[in-house]
């Protein structure tokens, strides 16, 4: 079994300056979430067998992906996993209609989900016991989407790390 989602990541330039970004408007972050990990989760899967992968993929080949921009211009936190966050005060259109076919996939390949509000974000760090002050400077960070991939969650020597296993273009 397999711990995977859907998910996009900003281009490596604007992973390095939300780091410096995050590292230099909250200084002292219990658990800052490593750059490499940075993304923006269109669904949560899961565990996933080989089959369901399988069927994942096939689904999500039928997924139109239409290109668009996102401003990460706001940040939030959500208490109960303790998650601070970047996201837009106004999601796309495209962006949401993207989220909203991948959140099908799931159903179809036998997965069961706890619905929920789709809130775009980016998670900065967890383990956040309370909503830390507001960032020394407001974040204003755009991202291109124009490709979403299928990631596995992996625990390693160096942590959790997020692995891309198919990518899909616009």
């Amino acid at each position: 079994m397999r711990r995977t989602f859907f998910a996009f990541q900003p281009d490596a330039s604007t992973r390095a300056r939300l780091a410096r970004w995050v590292k230099q408007s909250w200084p002292a972050l219990p658990r800052p979430v490593t750059e490499s990990n940075y993304h923006i989760t269109l669904c949560f899967v899961g565990q996933t067998s080989n089959d369901q992968l399988a069927r994942l993929v096939t689904y999500a080949d039928r997924v139109l992906c239409n290109p668009c921009e996102l401003i990460l211009d706001q940040t939030g936190y959500f208490p109960k996993p303790g998650i601070l966050w970047v996201g837009p005060s106004q999601a796309p259109p495209a962006l949401l209609e993207l989220a909203s076919a991948l959140q099908k996939a799931p159903r179809s390949v036998g997965i069961k989900q706890a619905r929920s509000k789709y809130v775009p974000h980016l998670t900065v760090a967890r383990g956040v016991e309370h909503n830390v002050a507001t960032p020394l400077t407001e974040p204003c960070f755009r991202v291109h989407v124009d490709r979403f991939s299928l990631f596995e969650s992996r625990q390693t020597e160096r942590g959790l790390r997020y692995f891309p296993l198919e990518t899909w273009f616009a």
